[in-house]
């Protein structure tokens, strides 16, 4: 049997601790079958998961920036891949900054008008920054 490498030691880790939790939830909802169940009694377990996501994904990303660059040959590559994909992301942003303020403009005639209620034009563009 070969190795386990250790993301692959860290996933089943991960996968084993879900694995817990879910069956947690499923036997306190369980004992909880006869009488009516309170949703706050299993948000944590959601909550949990997305912590340990979250910190599975700090360790493989502390684990990648450890690793070496590799030879001059694939840093200038890595630094070309990176100026295109910066160039695109500029782009990107102009156009979604340009479509955000058309709308928005939109949205403020329309609750001038009185069609909409006149916190809706900031309520697009706070949703449109998360």
């Amino acid at each position: 049997m070969e190795r386990l490498s250790t993301h692959n030691k860290a996933f089943l880790i991960l996968a084993i601790v879900v694995a817990v939790l879910v069956m947690a939830a499923s036997t306190s909802m369980a004992q909880g079958a006869g009488t009516t169940t309170e949703p706050r009694d299993v948000v944590w377990i959601p909550l949990i998961c997305a912590i340990i996501a979250l910190l599975f994904c700090v360790y493989l990303a502390l684990t990648i920036l450890r690793k070496d660059e590799g030879t001059d040959r694939m840093k200038e590559i890595a630094a070309a891949v990176r100026e295109g994909a910066n160039a695109y992301i500029k782009r990107q942003y102009m156009v979604i900054a340009i479509f955000f303020a058309v709308v928005f403009v939109i949205l403020g005639i329309l609750a001038l008008k009185r069609y909409l209620e006149p916190p809706t034009p900031f309520a697009f563009l706070t949703g449109g920054f998360f």
